[in-house]
């Protein structure tokens, strides 16, 4: 179950559903929780951990391609 809920966040982040810092915490929250396998995860939370605290607009330009690539990882992953 967590790990569909990560893959549901992870697309509403891309798609820009969800982008609030409060969205980007819950997003790190999953992924931590969810992804042990996911190669990178620890950096990828490390900046949803930061999201929001400098430029929000430059923010989500930074992190949309960042979180649509471990979609992809992590979708592959599970076709696999």
């Amino acid at each position: 179950m967590a790990l569909d809920d990560l893959i549901t966040w992870m697309e509403r982040f891309v798609s820009g559903e969800a982008v609030s810092p409060a969205d980007a915490n819950r997003l790190e929250e999953l992924l931590l929780e969810s992804a042990s396998e996911l190669p990178g995860r620890e950096d990828l939370a490390d900046d949803l951990a930061q999201y929001g605290r400098g430029d929000y607009l430059h923010d989500f330009e930074y992190m949309k391609p960042r979180v649509a690539h471990h979609l992809a990882v992590l979708r592959a992953r599970l076709l696999s």
